[in-house]
């Protein structure tokens, strides 16, 4: 994919001006490509200047919707994927599209829990639980069924979090989304960490941490990072959780990524000894940080 890009590229470009819909096609079947590689400003202006030239109400506009939403969330920006997934369920729900309505649940739980709206995220990610075990689309469910994961450690119920997440990252593996089950494996290792299991966290981060670089998936490398940041500080290597501190920041920074808001809270939490011992010392080790390659911080 990635060595096809430019030739993607000048394809939708083609597309837009000679036959739109089939543009909107090609984009829609790019956004979690775009999303794994750290795409993202790209991504969301493909889809959304063809979604701007194919108002047509099909399920490739909704699936278009959610994958341009799902990219906004990569960035942060809450308010246009709130938006994007409120047309995206309505439009599901005029086609009687249980798969779309599902998906934007699931969609608007990520957003709401990335920004810090956990009791609604929650709700959101139980709907979308609901309405997807109606439907054959395994995909879905994992989804849903990450999202109920990601409510339940947010809300401080790790036990289940983490029964969660395992089922989660089973389904992934069934369908061969490595991708998606090294993310669930890496919040595993974060609600591990957060129960104090250090052992069993750093088995789930070092299993799903490479798995990410290898792949190129630029939006979870640094949570995977910033867990390890946690591990070195709950272990007394603080001068280390702060380098992983900074590291995580750069490459967040490199690819305009955000880091979801719990998380950012967790890694407060976690690092708050680390600044202590550290001191005065601390602005230098966090640039040390900055400067590692991605590959000197994953080892």
């Amino acid at each position: 994919m990635r060595a096809e890009h430019d030739n993607l590229r000048a394809a939708i470009d083609w597309y837009c001006r000679e036959d739109p819909g089939e543009g909107l096609c090609l984009a829609n079947s790019l956004w979690m490509f775009w999303s794994l590689r750290g795409y993202y400003s790209e991504g969301r202006w493909q889809l959304h200047r063809l979604l701007d030239l194919v108002p047509d109400v099909t399920a490739v506009r909704i699936r278009a919707l959610a994958g341009a939403a799902w990219l906004a969330i990569d960035q942060g920006d809450y308010e246009d994927a709130d938006r994007l997934l409120a047309d995206c369920a309505s439009l599901s729900r005029r086609m009687e599209d249980k798969v779309g309505e599902g998906l934007a649940a699931a969609f608007l739980a990520r957003s709401m829990l990335s920004g810090d709206r956990v009791e609604q995220g929650a709700l959101q990610a139980g709907r979308a639980f609901t309405l997807l075990t109606q439907t054959a689309d395994q995909q879905g469910v994992a989804f849903a069924l990450f999202y109920r994961a990601l409510a339940a450690q947010f809300t401080g119920d790790l036990m289940t979090a983490c029964q969660l997440h395992e089922q989660a990252a089973a389904i992934w593996r069934e369908l061969g989304l490595e991708s998606l089950r090294a993310r669930c494996l890496q919040l595993l290792g974060i609600t591990r960490l957060n129960l104090g299991e250090l052992a069993a966290a750093r088995e789930a981060l070092e299993e799903g941490l490479p798995v990410s670089v290898d792949l190129g998936d630029r939006f979870v490398i640094p949570v995977g990072l910033s867990g390890f940041a946690g591990l070195a500080a709950m272990s007394g290597k603080h001068r280390l959780a702060l380098r992983l501190a900074g590291a995580a920041e750069a490459y967040r920074m490199t690819y305009e990524s955000a880091l979801p808001e719990p998380n950012r809270a967790y890694l407060d939490n976690w690092l708050a000894p680390s600044y202590k011992a550290a001191g005065s010392s601390s602005a230098l080790l966090l640039a040390e940080g900055r400067r590692m390659t991605l590959n000197a911080a994953v080892e």
